[in-house]
C-alpha cells in the first residue's frame, strides 16, 4: 500500500488497476501489466496535469485521469481500434460513443521500452492535453495534434533540433505548401514534429495566448486561413512562407 497525501494509494496488479491521489489529483490506472509498471505510468500522470493546466488552465484537465495499460498487441488493438501490427503510435486517446463510459488514454505495451525517460514523459503530457482540450472541438489536425505536442515540449531543456530530429531536415527539404497533415509514410512522427515546429513557431512569432486563442477560435470549424486572419491579423500565406524560413534558421 502506497501513501499519497495522507490517504491510500491502492497499487494492486493485473486488471485490477491502480487509484492513484494527490491534492486534487486522482489517476486509475487498469490493464494488464504489473504494479511496478503501472505506477511509474500513474506518475508520469500526475507530472503531466499540472504542466497542461500551466499553459491551460487550472482545472483543465477533467479528473479523474483513466489510463488503460494493456499488455499486449491485441488488447492494444481491441481498446483503440489500431491495427496490432501498428507501431507508429505510442498511444491514443480513446473517446466512447457512450456518455456512462469514462474517456481513456490507452498506453500502447512496447511505449516503455521504447522510448527514453523523456519520451515516456512528452507521450503522457501530450494525451493528458488531449482529455482536456481535444472534446467537441474542430480545430485543423495540425493545430490539435501540434498543441498536444507543443505543451508535452514546452518546459523542455532540450532544442528544437535535438526534439524533432530527423523530421526537421524532412521539413526544410520539402516544408509543403500549406499547413502539416498526417504522415502518409508510416512514421507518425513526421507529421507530429512538423505540426509541433508550426506551433512553436507562431508561439514565438506572436505569443502563446494567441496560439491558444487560434485553437479556441477552432470550435466554429473555421479553416486555418480564417483563423489565421481572425486571430493573428496576418495572411495565412504570408505566414506560412514565414514559417518555411524560419524552419531553415533552426
Amino acid at each position: 500500500m502506497l501513501q499519497c497525501s495522507g490517504l491510500s494509494v491502492l497499487a494492486a496488479a493485473m486488471t485490477t488497476g491502480v487509484a492513484a491521489c494527490g491534492d486534487d489529483v486522482e489517476v486509475v490506472v487498469t490493464g494488464g501489466v504489473s504494479a511496478e509498471r503501472a505506477s511509474a505510468y500513474r506518475d508520469l500522470v500526475l507530472t503531466a496535469i499540472p504542466a497542461v493546466e500551466d499553459l491551460w488552465g487550472e482545472g483543465a484537465v477533467p479528473l479523474p485521469v483513466h489510463l488503460d495499460l494493456p499488455s499486449t498487441t491485441a488488447a492494444w488493438a481491441a481498446a483503440t481500434g489500431h491495427p496490432p501490427e501498428q507501431r507508429g503510435y505510442a498511444a491514443s486517446t480513446v473517446r466512447p460513443r457512450e456518455r456512462t463510459t469514462a474517456v481513456r488514454i490507452v498506453i500502447h505495451p512496447d511505449a516503455w521500452d521504447g522510448l527514453s525517460p523523456a519520451g515516456r514523459q512528452a507521450v503522457v503530457t501530450h494525451e493528458v492535453t488531449h482529455l482536456g482540450r481535444g472534446a467537441g472541438q474542430l480545430a485543423p489536425w495540425w493545430l490539435e495534434e501540434g498543441l498536444a505536442e507543443y505543451t508535452a515540449h514546452r518546459n523542455s531543456a532540450m532544442s528544437i533540433a535535438d526534439i524533432a530530429g530527423s523530421a526537421l531536415a524532412r521539413a526544410v527539404r520539402d516544408p509543403g505548401e500549406s499547413w502539416p497533415e498526417p504522415s502518409a509514410d508510416g512514421d507518425a512522427w513526421q507529421g507530429y514534429a512538423r505540426a509541433w515546429l508550426a506551433c512553436v513557431f507562431i508561439a514565438q512569432r506572436h505569443s502563446e495566448p494567441d496560439l491558444l486563442a487560434m485553437f479556441d477560435a477552432s470550435s466554429a470549424g473555421r479553416p486555418t486561413s480564417t483563423l489565421v486572419r481572425d486571430v493573428l491579423d496576418e495572411d495565412n500565406d504570408d505566414l506560412h512562407r514565414a514559417w518555411v524560413v524560419w524552419l531553415r534558421r533552426q
